[in-house]
């Protein structure tokens, strides 16, 4: 982990005495300082070479639709994480070794849009839990259905949301069809690995035990397969990645792993 994400997981440096400290934190401080100087100097007419300097501050990360109105000054643009359609006008100051985030809702003064999505989620699912529990013999299969029906109340929301304040379409694909299709590999290949060890296992133990045996290999190959599929899909870029806690971290195993390219 570099610097800034031992912060963020609560490690504490000394900002004079730590070597660490002094190398990355002052090096991303230098680095942004002249790049936010070459922005600030450039003819605010041009903003496509504005633009072109305001990706290479973050790092590639500068989403469609943002834009920040010079002149500004960022002291740790690896740590800020802003959506689409960000606007900023000048004179902005942003203070980031400690992470500074920002969605397209929060950045129109919408904060309160997701709350209520997940208020009307809650009270549909709730509704329909006890609708399920009282007139079928469904039992905790029930708590699966609605928990999966909140979620998908909630993107649905959210997106209505998105199209009614900023007028933004989501890419149906990306946010629905990879997930969905990882998903179920993912449970095809979970649903193979339990009943292949139940089958198992039950020569030997009990039905109780032979499940026990299964359930947890499943779960461990559930996993890795759901995220490889989405990785290598495109659902879930590495952009999406450096916007998690020790998504820098991440970024780097899943290199290695050959699981980003």
């Amino acid at each position: 982990m570099n610097v800034f994400e031992r912060l963020r997981a609560g490690e504490h440096f000394h900002v004079l005495d730590s070597e660490d400290y002094r190398r990355e934190a002052h090096g991303e401080f230098k680095r942004c300082r002249h790049i936010c100087h070459l922005i600030n100097a450039t003819d605010p007419d041009d903003q496509e070479r504005i633009v072109e300097l305001e990706r290479e501050l973050f790092n590639g990360r500068l989403e469609d639709g943002t834009f920040l109105t010079p002149p500004f000054q960022i002291d740790a643009a690896c740590r800020v994480f802003l959506g689409k359609n960000v606007f900023a006008n000048h004179g902005l100051t942003v203070m980031s070794v400690g992470t500074i985030t920002n969605a397209v809702l929060q950045a129109i003064g919408k904060m309160n849009m997701p709350i209520v999505s997940a208020g009307i989620s809650l009270v549909i699912q709730t509704v329909v839990l006890v609708l399920f529990l009282r007139f079928s013999d469904w039992g905790i299969y029930s708590m699966v259905l609605v928990s999966v029906l909140y979620a998908a109340i909630i993107f649905v929301l959210n997106e209505f949301f998105l199209r009614r304040y900023l007028g933004i379409r989501v890419d149906a694909g990306k946010a629905y069809g990879k997930p969905v299709l990882s998903a179920a590999v993912m449970g095809a290949a979970a649903y193979g690995v339990y009943r292949g060890i139940f089958a198992l296992a039950l020569r030997f133990w009990g039905e109780y035990f032979a499940n026990f045996a299964a359930v947890l290999p499943a779960i461990l190959v559930a996993v890795p397969v759901y995220f490889f599929l989405l990785i290598r899909l495109g659902g879930f870029t590495q952009e999406d990645i450096l916007g998690l806690p020790k998504g820098e971290a991440l970024v780097r195993l899943l290199k290695k792993l050959r699981w980003l390219k």
